[in-house]
């Protein structure tokens, strides 16, 4: 110890100092982390990471399937405003990937205007009452129903369901199904 009360380091490696004399700190050659133990360290942070990936990438394939059925549910909404709104006919098209520039979009005869994308890795699921276009008409009915079922990779799906209500749109909810068992949203 210093005269201020502070440690001192021993910086010297003479080792023919009488223990009595010797510094009792570390000296330089052992201060800091060896590389085996960096080493160590590196190793056991990867495998944490190798072993959470899988689970972040499992929650974005879900948050990313919500969210698209959420937008689809939005955009029929947005369709019948605008056939309302125009006073005439909207069809709204489920293709994915037409001409190379949409997934879903307004049809506008001759025109795909306005368009979207579905997430990445988002497809549609072809089944019993899937149909890939609807009409909205100037009163705001949409002349026919069904669904609108889109899966991820991990084949999760969730339906967008709809029907002809008198003089309205009824979009009517989604079902979420996965991994056996059906949960309404």
């Amino acid at each position: 110890m210093a005269a201020d009360g502070l440690p001192t380091r021993c910086t010297h490696t003479n080792r023919s100092i009488a223990p009595a004399t010797a510094c009792s700190g570390p000296t330089v050659s052992q201060a800091g982390f060896s590389l085996v133990e960096l080493a160590i360290v590196l190793v056991v942070a990867g495998l944490l990471l190798a072993m959470t990936a899988p689970g972040f990438q499992s929650f974005r394939q879900t948050a990313d399937l919500k969210s698209a059925a959420d937008q689809i549910g939005d955009r029929l909404m947005v369709t019948r405003q605008k056939a309302i709104a125009t006073g005439t006919t909207q069809e709204i098209r489920f293709i994915k990937d037409f001409a190379g520039t949409s997934d879903y979009h307004i049809w506008n005869p001759g025109v795909a205007n306005p368009s979207w994308r579905l997430p990445k890795d988002i497809d549609y699921y072809w089944g019993t009452g899937t149909k890939s276009d609807y009409h909205m008409t100037s009163d705001g009915r949409c002349v026919e129903s069904g669904f609108i079922i889109l899966q991820n990779p991990r084949g999760m799906r969730d339906t967008i369901s709809h029907t002809r209500v008198g003089h309205g749109l009824r979009v009517l909810g989604k079902c979420r199904f996965g991994e056996g068992q059906r949960v309404d949203a």
